[in-house]
């Protein structure tokens, strides 16, 4: 019986199994998608937060020369719309 398994393993260690190469392509194929879509998810949010990005610069951008030209553009409030932003 001894026989048997030492014969068993060494044929074993001789000849491994045959892997036809599209069924050991699969793996990597799936690998090689989920890291495409990774990819494409990661450029997608780094789009996303540049256009956000750009949004909210240009809103404070607007506010804050709104601000500035307030007291400029109605004198007589001027001094109450000074007042309001040095609180």
């Amino acid at each position: 019986m001894q026989f048997v398994a030492a014969y068993a393993m060494a044929a074993r260690r001789r000849l491994p199994w045959p892997t036809p190469p599209r069924w050991r392509s699969v793996p990597s194929r799936l690998a090689q998608r989920e890291i495409e879509c990774r990819t494409r998810r990661r450029a997608r949010a780094a789009r996303i937060a540049r256009d956000m990005h750009d949004i909210l610069a240009h809103a404070v951008s607007v506010m804050v020369v709104q601000a500035e030209g307030r007291p400029v553009a109605s004198p007589r409030t001027a001094a109450r719309s000074v007042a309001a932003f040095d609180a």
